[in-house]
Protein backbone atom coordinates (compact mmCIF):
# COMPACT_ATOMS: atom_id res chain seq x y z
CA UNK A 1 0.00 0.00 0.00
CA UNK A 2 1.22 3.52 -0.78
CA UNK A 3 1.59 5.99 2.03
CA UNK A 4 -1.17 8.61 2.01
CA UNK A 5 -1.02 11.96 3.79
CA UNK A 6 -3.96 14.40 3.57
CA UNK A 7 -5.21 12.53 0.57
CA UNK A 8 -2.02 12.94 -1.48
CA UNK A 9 -0.27 9.96 -3.02
CA UNK A 10 3.39 9.96 -2.03
CA UNK A 11 4.50 7.55 -4.69
CA UNK A 12 7.34 9.41 -6.44
CA UNK A 13 6.58 7.92 -9.86
CA UNK A 14 2.99 9.12 -9.75
CA UNK A 15 3.88 12.54 -8.38
CA UNK A 16 6.26 13.12 -11.26
CA UNK A 17 3.62 12.53 -13.96
CA UNK A 18 3.65 15.22 -16.60
CA UNK A 19 1.23 18.07 -16.03
CA UNK A 20 -0.93 16.22 -13.49
CA UNK A 21 -2.39 17.08 -10.11
CA UNK A 22 -3.46 14.58 -7.50
CA UNK A 23 -6.53 15.12 -5.41
CA UNK A 24 -7.38 15.59 -1.83
CA UNK A 25 -10.58 14.05 -0.61
CA UNK A 26 -11.72 17.49 0.59
CA UNK A 27 -11.14 19.72 -2.41
CA UNK A 28 -12.43 23.23 -2.85
CA UNK A 29 -14.02 22.67 -6.23
CA UNK A 30 -13.04 22.50 -9.88
CA UNK A 31 -11.38 25.91 -9.92
CA UNK A 32 -9.00 24.78 -7.18
CA UNK A 33 -8.16 21.59 -9.07
CA UNK A 34 -7.44 23.27 -12.38
CA UNK A 35 -5.43 25.96 -10.63
CA UNK A 36 -3.11 23.30 -9.27
CA UNK A 37 -3.01 21.64 -12.70
CA UNK A 38 -1.87 24.94 -14.19
CA UNK A 39 1.02 25.03 -11.73
CA UNK A 40 2.15 21.70 -13.17
CA UNK A 41 2.48 23.18 -16.67
CA UNK A 42 6.19 23.83 -16.20
CA UNK A 43 6.77 20.08 -15.85
CA UNK A 44 5.44 19.51 -19.37
CA UNK A 45 7.52 22.43 -20.67
CA UNK A 46 10.67 20.98 -19.12
CA UNK A 47 10.12 17.69 -20.89
CA UNK A 48 9.40 19.42 -24.22
CA UNK A 49 12.60 21.45 -23.95
CA UNK A 50 14.44 18.34 -22.87
CA UNK A 51 13.33 16.65 -26.09
CA UNK A 52 14.55 19.49 -28.31
CA UNK A 53 17.87 19.58 -26.41
CA UNK A 54 18.33 15.89 -27.16
CA UNK A 55 17.49 16.42 -30.84
CA UNK A 56 19.70 19.50 -31.38
CA UNK A 57 23.21 20.54 -30.31
CA UNK A 58 23.36 23.09 -27.50
CA UNK A 59 24.63 25.78 -29.89
CA UNK A 60 21.51 25.38 -32.05
CA UNK A 61 19.21 25.55 -29.00
CA UNK A 62 20.93 28.77 -27.91
CA UNK A 63 20.41 30.20 -31.40
CA UNK A 64 16.73 29.24 -31.19
CA UNK A 65 16.32 31.27 -28.02
CA UNK A 66 18.26 34.10 -29.61
CA UNK A 67 15.84 34.02 -32.54
CA UNK A 68 13.05 35.01 -30.16
CA UNK A 69 14.21 38.61 -30.53
CA UNK A 70 13.61 38.32 -34.29
CA UNK A 71 10.03 37.16 -33.72
CA UNK A 72 9.23 39.70 -30.99
CA UNK A 73 10.90 42.83 -32.33
CA UNK A 74 12.39 41.84 -35.66
CA UNK A 75 15.02 43.76 -37.61
CA UNK A 76 14.13 47.33 -38.53
CA UNK A 77 13.72 47.35 -42.30
CA UNK A 78 13.57 50.69 -44.10
CA UNK A 79 13.72 49.95 -47.81
CA UNK A 80 12.95 53.55 -48.79
CA UNK A 81 15.81 54.83 -46.63
CA UNK A 82 18.11 52.19 -48.08
CA UNK A 83 17.25 53.22 -51.65
CA UNK A 84 17.82 56.88 -50.82
CA UNK A 85 21.23 56.13 -49.33
CA UNK A 86 22.28 54.02 -52.32
CA UNK A 87 21.18 56.74 -54.74
CA UNK A 88 23.15 59.36 -52.81
CA UNK A 89 26.23 57.13 -52.96
CA UNK A 90 25.67 56.50 -56.67
CA UNK A 91 25.55 60.25 -57.32
CA UNK A 92 28.80 60.77 -55.39
CA UNK A 93 30.55 57.92 -57.22
CA UNK A 94 29.54 59.30 -60.65
CA UNK A 95 30.87 62.75 -59.80
CA UNK A 96 33.95 61.91 -57.74
CA UNK A 97 34.69 58.24 -58.45
CA UNK A 98 34.27 55.08 -56.39
CA UNK A 99 37.17 55.96 -54.07
CA UNK A 100 35.14 58.92 -52.77
CA UNK A 101 32.79 56.42 -51.11
CA UNK A 102 35.46 55.48 -48.58
CA UNK A 103 34.81 58.71 -46.71
CA UNK A 104 31.15 57.78 -46.34
CA UNK A 105 31.78 54.40 -44.69
CA UNK A 106 31.81 55.87 -41.18
CA UNK A 107 28.27 57.22 -41.70
CA UNK A 108 26.80 53.85 -42.72
CA UNK A 109 25.36 51.89 -39.78
CA UNK A 110 24.33 48.73 -41.62
CA UNK A 111 27.35 46.37 -41.45
CA UNK A 112 26.13 44.43 -44.49
CA UNK A 113 26.00 47.53 -46.68
CA UNK A 114 29.29 48.77 -45.23
CA UNK A 115 30.96 45.48 -46.17
CA UNK A 116 29.66 45.72 -49.74
CA UNK A 117 30.83 49.31 -50.19
CA UNK A 118 34.23 48.44 -48.76
CA UNK A 119 34.56 45.66 -51.32
CA UNK A 120 33.65 48.10 -54.10
CA UNK A 121 36.13 50.72 -52.87
CA UNK A 122 38.85 48.05 -52.75
CA UNK A 123 38.32 47.44 -56.47
CA UNK A 124 36.55 44.10 -56.28
CA UNK A 125 34.77 43.09 -59.47
CA UNK A 126 30.97 43.53 -59.33
CA UNK A 127 30.43 39.83 -60.01
CA UNK A 128 32.67 38.88 -57.09
CA UNK A 129 30.92 41.41 -54.83
CA UNK A 130 27.57 39.89 -55.76
CA UNK A 131 28.79 36.36 -54.98
CA UNK A 132 30.31 37.33 -51.62
CA UNK A 133 27.24 39.19 -50.42
CA UNK A 134 24.86 36.53 -51.75
CA UNK A 135 26.71 33.83 -49.81
CA UNK A 136 26.36 35.89 -46.63
CA UNK A 137 22.63 36.35 -47.18
CA UNK A 138 22.10 32.64 -47.77
CA UNK A 139 24.15 31.66 -44.72
CA UNK A 140 22.28 34.10 -42.45
CA UNK A 141 18.91 32.86 -43.67
CA UNK A 142 19.97 29.21 -43.32
CA UNK A 143 21.03 29.75 -39.70
CA UNK A 144 17.74 31.45 -38.95
CA UNK A 145 15.73 28.63 -40.50
CA UNK A 146 17.62 26.12 -38.34
CA UNK A 147 16.60 28.10 -35.25
CA UNK A 148 12.99 28.20 -36.44
CA UNK A 149 12.99 24.42 -36.90
CA UNK A 150 13.82 24.01 -33.22
CA UNK A 151 10.51 25.67 -32.35
CA UNK A 152 8.74 23.59 -34.98
CA UNK A 153 10.15 20.49 -33.28
CA UNK A 154 8.88 21.77 -29.93
CA UNK A 155 5.44 22.13 -31.53
CA UNK A 156 5.62 18.46 -32.50
CA UNK A 157 6.80 17.21 -29.11
CA UNK A 158 4.40 19.21 -26.92
CA UNK A 159 1.20 17.33 -27.88
CA UNK A 160 3.00 14.00 -27.47
CA UNK A 161 4.18 14.93 -24.00
CA UNK A 162 0.64 16.06 -23.19
CA UNK A 163 -0.80 12.71 -24.31
CA UNK A 164 1.74 10.88 -22.16
CA UNK A 165 0.63 12.98 -19.21
CA UNK A 166 -3.02 12.16 -19.90
CA UNK A 167 -2.30 8.43 -20.09
CA UNK A 168 -0.36 8.47 -16.83
CA UNK A 169 -3.18 10.42 -15.23
CA UNK A 170 -5.74 7.86 -16.38
CA UNK A 171 -3.56 5.10 -14.93
CA UNK A 172 -3.70 6.89 -11.61
CA UNK A 173 -7.49 7.24 -11.89
CA UNK A 174 -7.87 3.54 -12.59
CA UNK A 175 -6.03 2.80 -9.37
CA UNK A 176 -8.88 4.50 -7.50
CA UNK A 177 -11.85 2.78 -9.14
CA UNK A 178 -13.08 1.79 -5.70
CA UNK A 179 -13.95 5.44 -5.00
CA UNK A 180 -16.38 6.64 -7.73
CA UNK A 181 -16.43 10.17 -6.30
CA UNK A 182 -12.88 10.72 -7.55
CA UNK A 183 -13.34 9.41 -11.08
CA UNK A 184 -14.89 12.47 -12.75
CA UNK A 185 -12.38 14.97 -11.44
CA UNK A 186 -9.45 12.65 -11.98
CA UNK A 187 -10.32 11.98 -15.62
CA UNK A 188 -10.92 15.67 -16.31
CA UNK A 189 -7.60 16.81 -14.96
CA UNK A 190 -5.79 13.91 -16.63
CA UNK A 191 -6.77 15.48 -19.94
CA UNK A 192 -5.57 18.91 -18.87
CA UNK A 193 -2.06 17.80 -19.86
CA UNK A 194 -3.29 17.12 -23.40
CA UNK A 195 -4.97 20.53 -23.57
CA UNK A 196 -1.75 22.23 -22.47
CA UNK A 197 0.31 20.26 -24.98
CA UNK A 198 -1.93 20.90 -27.98
CA UNK A 199 -2.48 24.53 -26.97
CA UNK A 200 1.22 25.26 -26.50
CA UNK A 201 2.04 23.67 -29.87
CA UNK A 202 -0.63 25.44 -31.93
CA UNK A 203 -0.81 28.75 -30.09
CA UNK A 204 2.87 29.35 -29.31
CA UNK A 205 5.56 27.06 -30.75
CA UNK A 206 4.33 26.67 -34.35
CA UNK A 207 3.23 30.32 -34.80
CA UNK A 208 6.57 31.40 -33.34
CA UNK A 209 8.48 29.30 -35.88
CA UNK A 210 6.37 30.69 -38.75
CA UNK A 211 6.95 34.28 -37.63
CA UNK A 212 10.71 33.75 -37.42
CA UNK A 213 10.72 32.43 -40.99
CA UNK A 214 8.62 35.38 -42.17
CA UNK A 215 10.99 37.89 -40.55
CA UNK A 216 13.97 36.11 -42.09
CA UNK A 217 12.36 36.33 -45.52
CA UNK A 218 11.76 40.06 -45.09
CA UNK A 219 15.36 40.58 -43.98
CA UNK A 220 16.67 38.56 -46.93
CA UNK A 221 14.57 40.68 -49.30
CA UNK A 222 16.01 43.87 -47.81
CA UNK A 223 19.56 42.55 -48.18
CA UNK A 224 18.95 41.51 -51.77
CA UNK A 225 17.80 45.07 -52.40
CA UNK A 226 21.13 46.30 -51.02
CA UNK A 227 23.01 43.88 -53.27
CA UNK A 228 21.10 45.05 -56.33
CA UNK A 229 21.82 48.67 -55.51
CA UNK A 230 25.52 48.16 -54.80
CA UNK A 231 26.08 46.19 -58.01
CA UNK A 232 24.39 48.96 -60.00
CA UNK A 233 26.54 51.50 -58.18
CA UNK A 234 29.72 49.53 -58.93
CA UNK A 235 28.79 49.28 -62.60
CA UNK A 236 28.26 53.05 -62.83
CA UNK A 237 24.57 52.95 -63.66
CA UNK A 238 22.66 56.19 -63.98
CA UNK A 239 21.11 57.05 -60.58
CA UNK A 240 17.73 57.68 -62.23
CA UNK A 241 17.69 54.23 -63.86
CA UNK A 242 18.99 52.69 -60.66
CA UNK A 243 16.13 54.28 -58.74
CA UNK A 244 13.58 52.82 -61.15
CA UNK A 245 15.14 49.38 -60.77
CA UNK A 246 15.26 49.48 -56.96
CA UNK A 247 11.77 50.90 -56.49
CA UNK A 248 10.39 48.14 -58.66
CA UNK A 249 10.59 45.81 -55.65
CA UNK A 250 8.66 48.19 -53.39
CA UNK A 251 4.89 48.15 -52.94
CA UNK A 252 3.19 50.76 -55.13
CA UNK A 253 2.23 52.83 -52.07
CA UNK A 254 5.89 53.23 -51.02
CA UNK A 255 7.27 54.41 -54.34
CA UNK A 256 8.14 58.03 -55.03
CA UNK A 257 5.66 60.28 -56.77
CA UNK A 258 7.69 60.30 -60.00
CA UNK A 259 7.86 56.51 -60.11
CA UNK A 260 4.11 56.28 -59.58
CA UNK A 261 3.52 58.70 -62.46
CA UNK A 262 5.86 56.75 -64.74
CA UNK A 263 4.17 53.49 -63.84
CA UNK A 264 0.72 55.00 -64.52
CA UNK A 265 1.92 56.31 -67.89
CA UNK A 266 3.22 52.88 -68.86
CA UNK A 267 -0.09 51.25 -67.92
CA UNK A 268 -2.12 53.85 -69.85
CA UNK A 269 0.10 53.47 -72.92
CA UNK A 270 -0.24 49.69 -72.78
CA UNK A 271 -4.04 49.94 -72.58
CA UNK A 272 -4.06 52.43 -75.48
CA UNK A 273 -1.99 50.17 -77.71
CA UNK A 274 -4.06 47.05 -76.97
CA UNK A 275 -7.50 48.63 -77.17
CA UNK A 276 -7.16 51.40 -79.75
CA UNK A 277 -4.01 50.35 -81.55
CA UNK A 278 -1.05 52.33 -82.74
CA UNK A 279 -2.52 55.65 -83.92
CA UNK A 280 -0.18 56.04 -86.84
CA UNK A 281 -0.46 52.53 -88.23
CA UNK A 282 -2.08 52.14 -91.66
CA UNK A 283 -5.17 50.02 -92.03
Amino acid sequence: MRAMTNGYCHNSWNRDCVGLHYWRPNTRGWAHRFDHAAHRLHHRDRRTFGAICIQNPLSVVIKAFGALSIAIAGPHIDNKGTIKLILDLATISRKQGLLALEGKLKDIKDPFMKKGIQLIVDGTEPKAVHEILEIEVEHHEEQGVIAAKVWEAAGGYAPTVGIIGAVLGLIHVMENLADPSKLGGGIAVAFVATVYGVGAANLFFLPLASKIKLKLKEEAGARNLVIMGLIGLAQGENPRLLQEKLEGVLPHSERTKESKSDASFVRMRSVWFHVIGWPFSST
